[in-house]
């Protein structure tokens, strides 16, 4: 009841609201009129002599509009409808009689499985009931086919008088597509061929919509393999279309990049449906006249048109929410007809023909779409190219320092020391740059440590560091500027880690030696009376004691900061030490365990 109350335009769409219940449509058409008398005159004359016509002429009257009572006239000329129904031995309405004879078999079919189904819900209703779908019974237009015209039907110009809700257009567009469907099962029906369809019966009648959609799906000049299950040539239109926006608007091209826009995001309802989308119908007719005169290479102009009328608004766009809507809703002031068609007429010339010949063959060497850009856009990254080049002449320059650096003879410093300097902070830096005095100053000054005695598990491996500050770390120009030093040779590993030898352990219960072994550096041999001292004290059995030792040798479980080269070393007691350590923890433990498991307390004095 709305729709027999809704007011319709001049094309026979409804004015209804605003957005999509609109359809998105807008109805204020523009004022040139074509459809003078005189104008159909000339243009009657013109379609009697149009294949000996030549294209300038064409494109002369093309660009002031073909009359609307000629349309039908025109598009089934330039399409050569005659041609293409004597290449297909096919009669419309006796396929029409076999498809329609068809689909009343398997509505039968359906209503047979309904029954059934209800059936068996009624006497066995815990058991799931049999499928009522139809299968595919080798017939086409193909069950899935029809399915799926029959879902479009009512998607399609839902707006228009003909394809309203019980619209007199919606039948013919039915029938139009499951012959087709019948006609070319290998592509059957595709979403966007009612479009096609629906502006042709806006035109003509059902017989001839059905000759110029066939000529249009199935020949190479327009749109033949748009509509297969891979979509394949649409991407490769969407790729070249990406270049053609590349090369002749490179800075849109760059901005859409980099918001993440792809082709494919609107440019497949603008190739699919034939540009039906726009909101000007006057706008649509006029780009139809120029794409059945130019072919599928059309689109490509028409949509290089509509991205030089909307650079202004896409480019002070910031985000991909932004810019996507806008593209799929076009606004109706930057399609108007006549600003429009001039822009479309003006780029349809031999240099735009260049660049999509180009950008093809960029395409097969294996060139990113977004990539063919013209030569004075190939060095710029992104639209900001200034600060992009400073940054890319200072890293150049750093580049040839370093290589100078390098060429000039050995590194300085092995490249575990570049890692070292960037986590080392400042006062480490002043640290390592200490003077000789302190350093000696530091050596005579006494530690005390704390020596644990809790060994690990004897089951588990034991290893000792036996280990003194190399030589080359303790030289003058060392003491001056530590590892940061280009004098430094030594290994990093030397002056963190020292090297490790295996400590033999043996189970409980077995016999010890007490014996002291021998120290494994000979770095040992050069220390000072004080040293040895200190090793004296360590020898002496007793569980915990605190005694004075230089810096050079500290207990495996402490760490002593020596300034002299600002860095944590770990030494290791001797080996006879260690020994006494382990023996003494060993002897607690068994008198713990025997105190657990006696009832009369024993007595320690003699521990």
């Amino acid at each position: 009841s709305r729709m027999e109350e809704v007011e319709y335009d001049e094309y026979g769409f409804g004015r209804i609201g605003d957005g999509e219940d609109n359809d998105w449509r807008c109805h204020n058409y523009s004022s040139h009129c074509t459809d003078s008398f005189t104008a159909q005159r000339v243009w009657k004359k013109l379609l009697k002599s149009w294949s000996t016509t030549s294209s300038q002429q064409k494109i002369l009257h093309l660009a002031q509009g073909v009359p609307r009572p000629l349309r039908a006239k025109f598009w089934q000329t330039q399409l050569d409808v005659s041609s293409v129904q004597a290449s297909f031995p096919l009669s419309y309405p006796s396929t029409l009689d076999t498809v329609r004879a068809l689909l009343a078999q398997r509505q039968e079919k359906q209503q047979t499985l309904e029954s059934q189904r209800k059936q068996w819900v009624r006497d066995c209703p815990l058991q799931d009931p049999p499928s009522d779908t139809l299968e595919e019974d080798g017939q086409y237009p193909s069950v899935k086919a029809v399915a799926q015209i029959r879902l479009d039907l009512e998607r399609t110009f839902y707006t228009h008088q003909l394809f309203r809700a019980g619209g007199e257009g919606l039948q013919p567009l039915f029938n139009v597509l499951v012959v087709y469907a019948r006609l070319n099962p290998s592509v059957g029906y595709c979403q966007g061929m009612a479009y096609i369809v629906g502006v042709l019966l806006m035109v003509m009648p059902e017989e001839q919509a059905f000759w110029c959609a066939v000529s249009l799906f199935e020949s190479k000049r327009y749109f033949n393999s748009f509509y297969s299950e891979s979509l394949r040539r649409v991407q490769h239109e969407a790729d070249v279309f990406t270049g053609l926006i590349a090369r002749c608007l490179p800075e849109l091209s760059i901005k859409l990049s980099g918001i993440g826009i792809h082709a494919l995001m609107y440019c497949t309802p603008w190739f699919m449906c034939a540009y039906t989308s726009l909101p000007c119908w006057d706008t649509v007719l006029s780009l139809w006249d120029y794409l059945i005169f130019a072919g599928s290479s059309g689109i490509h102009t028409v949509g290089l048109a509509l991205f030089t009328a909307c650079k202004d608004d896409l480019l002070s766009k910031e985000s991909l929410g932004d810019v996507l809507p806008y593209l799929q809703h076009l606004p109706a002031a930057k399609t108007q007809r006549e600003a429009l068609m001039k822009a479309v007429w003006t780029l349809h010339s031999k240099e735009t023909e260049d660049h999509v010949s180009a950008v093809e063959d960029s395409l097969a060497r294996g060139v990113a779409p977004d990539q063919c850009l013209p030569s004075a856009w190939k060095r710029m990254n992104k639209v900001g190219s200034s600060a992009s080049k400073a940054q890319e002449d200072s890293a150049q320059r750093h580049k040839r320092v370093r290589t100078d650096r390098e060429s000039s003879g050995p590194p300085s410093t092995p490249s575990i020391f570049k890692r070292i300097l960037n986590s080392l902070s400042t006062p480490l830096r002043n640290n390592v740059q200490q003077s000789v005095q302190v350093k000696k100053a530091v050596e005579r000054k006494a530690v005390q440590l704390s020596i644990s005695t809790t060994p690990g598990p004897l089951h588990s491996p034991q290893t000792e560091r036996l280990t003194s500050i190399p030589a080359s770390a303790c030289s003058p120009s060392f003491v001056r500027s530590g590892v940061l030093s280009p004098s430094f040779r030594g290994s990093l590993q030397d002056l963190l880690l020292s090297p490790t030898r295996s400590l033999s352990i043996r189970h409980r219960g077995s016999r010890r030696s007490t014996k002291a072994a021998p120290p494994r550096s000979p770095e040992f041999s050069q220390f000072s009376p004080e040293t040895a001292q200190a090793f004296r004290q360590f020898k002496t059995r007793t569980p915990v004691k605190t005694v004075q030792i230089p810096p050079s040798v500290c207990s495996a479980h402490k760490r002593v900061h020596t300034p002299h080269h600002g860095l944590d070393v770990l030494l290791s007691p001797p080996d006879s030490v260690r020994m006494e350590m382990r023996e003494l923890s060993e002897h607690r433990r068994m008198l713990k365990a025997k105190r657990r498991v006696s009832a009369k307390p024993l007595n320690f004095t003699n521990v």
